[in-house]
């Protein structure tokens, strides 16, 4: 199945609370950062800039997986390390 749109998206996401803390991240990411534009591509919501992608965001059914740029996971790889975020080298997840 093929996601288009950001319900669509959302309706992949069972849990109500799980569904809501994503709302809650992608408005904030929309009011935080206005000059990045929220779109749909490889079935999940990410932010882009004039076409360039930043970050992009997936849910499973124990976290929240968010997909920055690679140099965004390469500035913030101290500050996960510290608070002991579970990251690789392309991904961070948060309960």
């Amino acid at each position: 199945m093929t996601i288009k749109t950001l319900d669509e998206f959302l309706a992949t996401i069972p849990d109500a609370q799980h569904r809501a803390r994503m709302v809650d991240v992608l408005v904030w990411m929309g009011l935080t950062y206005p000059e990045l534009e929220l779109r749909i591509a490889w079935n999940q919501p990410m932010f882009t800039h004039h076409g360039t992608y930043i970050v992009g965001f997936s849910a499973a059914s124990t976290h929240m997986a968010m997909i920055p740029e690679r140099a965004t996971m390469i500035r913030f790889e101290p500050v996960m390390r510290e608070r002991g975020t579970d990251f690789g080298t392309m991904f961070a997840r948060q309960p």
